[in-house]
């Protein structure tokens, strides 16, 4: 019997990803941008046209992260 009380119930296997511990303070150590999110804040406020930094960038964030996921 599984834990919410049906006789039938099997219990699902957790997913297992890659790096479910990333977030955002983990991208700005990986890309060597200091280890804190003001930090990594700080750089991305600091961009401008003349000084754009590609990986500053909100989907290049969430891509690092997701890949933690799997995806």
């Amino acid at each position: 019997e599984a834990a919410s009380g049906e006789a039938d119930a099997m219990a699902i296997a957790l997913p297992s990803f890659p790096d479910p511990e990333r977030d955002a303070e983990a991208y700005a150590a990986s890309i060597g941008g200091g280890a804190t999110l003001p930090e990594l804040l700080a750089a991305v406020r600091e961009q401008t046209r003349l000084n754009w930094r590609e990986e500053l960038t909100a989907p290049a964030i969430n891509d690092w992260i997701r890949a933690g996921f799997g995806r």
